[in-house]
């Protein structure tokens, strides 16, 4: 009995240990270290270097010709509301983390993107014999900020969702909402073909809803086709035609419609890197204008410096 009391407490020793090694407290929140993300991330305006529990910024100003080492903030991982994956990062002057929603693809980082049904209804059941586009369903919005900056981010105050069929996409609206998040779902219909969807979003600390008040019934949503072509979609809007890069997950439950924000940098030794770079001696810039040959009438010139007196 002794026995078995020691091996119930030894494993709840090791469960409490290992828990506590993935985890990290910033201002008495808990957080998953970015152990994920470790490493050096990159776009064309910045480094960002992730390391247990820290994101260190390296900008590129002056058209890139100098690698300027700025600040590090404390960050960790969580998981949002909805499932989604959640970048939260302490700025001096807040009291609380703040979020970002991220996805990964494929060594890609994605703000902009796109998670695969609803948070908490159940998918319809569909005949997988006439469905034929790789897209079918509602794709929720998952990410409401544009960058991972030293400035505190700001929420967008609109998101689209969409919902594809085999042969057109539906563009569905959302906005901000000052309201506490539930599940309700709303009903969005043209006539021929209706679906369920979630009247709420919670996107990181933010609420968004596709319907005013108390209604369920969606009235704002535009429908085109669209054909998918390798790595990009094609949406037939009236007026043109808008290609858009097409970013799945391996398991389909991810989505991006945009270029990713940060890849995965090929860099190794980052501060080696960044006195090399700034040791360069750069050639300017070619200018935006072409130089005009003009030529000066000096004579006038001197006539009205001279108070028009010759």
């Amino acid at each position: 009995m002794k026995k078995a009391v020691f091996y119930l407490f030894f494993v709840i020793l090791c469960v409490f240990f290992c828990s506590a090694e993935e985890t990290i407290r910033i201002e008495n929140e808990e957080l998953m270290k970015l152990s994920d993300l470790n490493g050096i991330w990159e776009n064309d305006s910045r480094f960002l270097v992730f390391n247990t529990d820290t994101i260190s910024f390296v900008l590129k100003p002056f058209y890139r010709f100098y690698y300027d080492e700025t600040d590090t903030l404390r960050a960790g991982l969580t998981t949002g509301e909805t499932g989604e994956t959640v970048l939260r990062v302490k700025y001096s002057n807040q009291k609380k983390t703040l979020p970002h929603p991220i996805c990964v693809i494929n060594d890609k980082l994605f703000l902009d993107f796109f998670c695969y049904g609803s948070a908490f209804l159940e998918s319809p059941e569909t005949d997988e014999l006439h469905k034929t586009s790789p897209l079918y369903g509602y794709w929720r919005a998952g990410g409401n900020v544009n960058a991972i900056e030293l400035a505190v981010p700001q929420n967008q105050r609109e998101v689209t969702c969409y919902y594809f069929t085999d042969s057109h996409v539906y563009f569905l609206r959302y906005w901000r909402a000052d309201i506490p998040y539930d599940k309700i779902a709303a009903t969005v219909t043209d006539g021929d073909f209706s679906f369920d969807i979630d009247k709420l979003l919670m996107i990181g600390d933010t609420v968004y809803t596709c319907v005013t008040g108390r209604g369920t019934k969606v009235r704002y949503f535009e429908k085109y086709p669209y054909i998918i072509s390798g790595d990009t979609i094609t949406i037939k809007k009236q007026e043109d035609d808008v290609v858009f890069p097409l970013y799945v997950s391996h398991n389909g439950s991810l989505l991006s419609l945009s270029e990713p924000y940060l890849t995965k940098s090929k860099v190794a030794d980052l501060p080696a890197e960044i006195t090399a770079h700034n040791s360069l001696r750069h050639f300017p810039i070619k200018p935006w204008f072409k130089l005009w040959d003009l030529d000066f009438h000096w004579e006038e010139i001197e006539y009205l410096r001279n108070g028009r007196r010759k």
